[in-house]
C-alpha cells in the first residue's frame, strides 16, 4: 500500500514538475535562443521584435494554404494584412488570379512594408498606392528588370496571354499566343481545394478561342513585374505584379476594373545570419543614430540644448 502510494505520489509530482518546466520554457524561449548564439566567440546579436504569426499557423494543425484561402485575414505584419505565404516565386497567372480574387478584407491601402521576416505576400491597391511609392525605397533595393506582359480576360478570373501590336504607343491589336487556357500553375493547383468557391467563378468561354484569333481591347490587360533584392543581401528578393487597362484612357474597356498590385518577398535560401543581418541594417534606431553621426547640425543642436 505504501509502494504504491508513493508511486502516485511521485506520478504527480513529476507532472507538476513537468507543467511548471513546460511553463519556464515557453517563457524564456526567446532569450534562450540568444543565449546559445551568445555562447560562441561572436557578440550576442540584438533583441527584436520577432513575428510568431509562422508559428501559430504551424501549431493550429491547419496549413498556411487553408487558412489563408479564407475571405478574412488570420495573419497580419504590424497592420497589413498577410494575403498568403509562399516559397517560391509566384508565377505571372498565378500571382494575377490570386491578385484580382482576393477579398476586400485582405487589400491594403497603404505603402507595403520595406523589410519583412518571412515570406509574405500582400495585396495593394492601385487605385491610391502608386508603383513610384513602393520603388522608391532604392536606398535598401536594387531594381533588376521590369518585363512587361499582356493578358486577355474576360471575368478577370482566368487569365490568357496575347500578343500585342503598337502605333505611337499605344496598343491597337491584340491577338491570342495559345489555343487554350494557361495552364493552372503548380502554386496554384496546390491550393485549389482550399480556395473559396466564390474566387473560382466559372472561367470565359472566350478563354478556348483558337491561336491568333483577335480579341477585343476592353479585355486586355498590361501587366508588370518589378524584381528587385535587398542591395546588401542577393538571397531577399521582392516582386511586385502590376496590373492595369492596356488603355487607360479606353472608355469602352472594363467599367468595374480596380488597379492592383501583388507585392512578394522572398527569402530564397537565406541562411539565418543574413536574416538577422539585414534586420539589424533596417533597425529603426540604427537608422537614427546613423542620421546623427552623418549630421553635424543635428548634433550641434543636441549639445546646445
Amino acid at each position: 500500500m505504501d509502494d504504491t502510494y508513493c508511486v502516485i505520489n511521485n506520478c504527480e509530482e513529476y507532472k507538476q514538475m513537468r507543467d511548471r518546466y513546460r511553463e519556464r520554457l515557453v517563457r524564456q524561449r526567446i532569450p534562450l535562443l540568444v543565449e546559445s548564439s551568445s555562447e560562441s566567440d561572436s557578440p550576442a546579436p540584438p533583441m527584436y521584435d520577432i513575428d510568431l504569426g509562422a508559428f501559430e499557423l504551424v501549431d493550429s494543425g491547419v496549413t498556411a494554404e487553408a487558412l489563408l484561402s479564407q475571405e478574412e485575414p488570420v495573419l497580419y505584419h504590424r497592420e497589413f494584412p498577410v494575403h498568403s505565404v509562399h516559397h517560391d516565386t509566384v508565377q505571372t497567372e498565378a500571382a494575377l488570379e490570386n491578385l484580382m480574387s482576393a477579398p476586400e478584407s485582405m487589400l491594403s491601402s497603404i505603402v507595403p512594408p520595406t523589410m519583412v521576416e518571412d515570406n509574405y505576400c500582400f495585396v495593394v491597391d492601385g487605385d491610391k498606392i502608386r508603383m513610384g511609392d513602393i520603388m522608391g525605397d532604392d536606398h535598401w533595393w536594387r531594381h533588376t528588370s521590369r518585363p512587361t506582359k499582356y493578358f486577355y480576360s474576360e471575368d478577370l478570373r482566368k487569365f490568357v496571354k496575347v500578343n500585342c501590336i503598337t502605333a505611337k504607343g499605344k496598343v491597337i491589336s491584340a491577338k491570342l499566343v495559345a489555343s487554350s487556357p494557361s495552364v493552372m500553375s503548380p502554386l496554384h493547383a496546390s491550393t485549389a481545394s482550399s480556395t473559396p468557391r466564390s474566387s473560382l467563378s466559372g472561367a470565359s468561354s472566350r478563354n478556348s478561342s483558337a491561336r491568333g484569333e483577335k480579341v477585343p481591347l476592353s479585355h486586355v490587360y498590361k501587366v508588370v513585374r518589378f524584381y528587385s533584392f535587398w542591395r546588401t543581401c542577393t538571397s531577399f528578393h521582392r516582386i511586385v505584379t502590376m496590373i492595369d487597362k492596356v488603355n487607360a484612357d479606353d472608355r469602352h474597356s472594363n467599367p468595374g476594373f480596380k488597379k492592383r498590385l501583388f507585392v512578394q518577398y522572398l527569402w530564397r535560401n537565406a541562411k539565418a545570419a543574413e536574416k538577422m543581418r539585414v534586420q539589424k541594417e533596417f533597425d529603426p534606431r540604427r537608422q537614427r543614430l546613423l542620421r546623427f553621426v552623418a549630421d553635424p547640425t543635428s548634433r550641434k543642436r543636441v549639445f546646445q540644448v
